[in-house]
């Protein structure tokens, strides 16, 4: 999640300039912007944030101090959550599907990483999942009551020798 006045405070500019320089990013499609979903429940949402993603891989990729296979933690996992929107954004258009690609998050720092219309999806790299890795898709179910959940994530396994990593893509709903 970017906010512009972070960073117009560390660049000593206004945040209009820097909100300027990311819409002609996004003109230019390079960026991506995720804008945060807006619920009818009780919870409090994040509603001025949203997420942007660089449209083109590549330039992640360089911009990351290491190479993709010594990704490790909330880098690994963002750049899985980058290859799922770039996935669902194809899926959008060969289809011609209607609706917004939304992600849901709360105050109390609660997220589902993409939502569409009556669909909720989690984004994870794991060896395992766990109860803690539902919980995000479990109290947004509380209010979506005619909305498909699923979990995906990808798994670890590392070869001893090797070093290697064979990732098994599941997915449960």
């Amino acid at each position: 999640m970017i906010n512009f006045y972070n960073i117009a405070r560390d660049c000593g500019v206004d945040h209009k300039t820097i909100k300027t320089y990311f819409e002609i990013l996004l003109d230019m499609h390079l960026w991506h912007s995720i804008r945060p979903y807006k619920e009818r429940s009780n919870r409090k949402n994040i509603q001025a944030i949203h997420k942007f993603y660089l449209f083109v891989t590549g330039i992640s990729s360089y911009l990351k101090p290491f190479h993709y296979t010594e990704m490790r933690g909330s880098d690994e996992d963002q750049s899985f959550e980058h290859y799922i929107l770039l996935e669902l954004m194809a899926y959008k258009l060969i289809r011609e599907k209607r609706g917004d690609i939304l992600y849901w998050r709360t105050k109390e720092g609660y997220e589902v990483d993409f939502t569409l219309p009556n669909l909720a999806i989690e984004v994870k790299i794991s060896s395992s999942i766990c109860n803690q890795d539902l919980k995000n898709l479990l109290i947004f179910s509380e209010n979506e009551k005619n909305t498909s959940f699923h979990f995906l994530r990808v798994q670890k396994k590392n070869n001893e020798g090797e070093g290697e990593r064979e990732r098994n893509y599941n997915l449960a709903s």
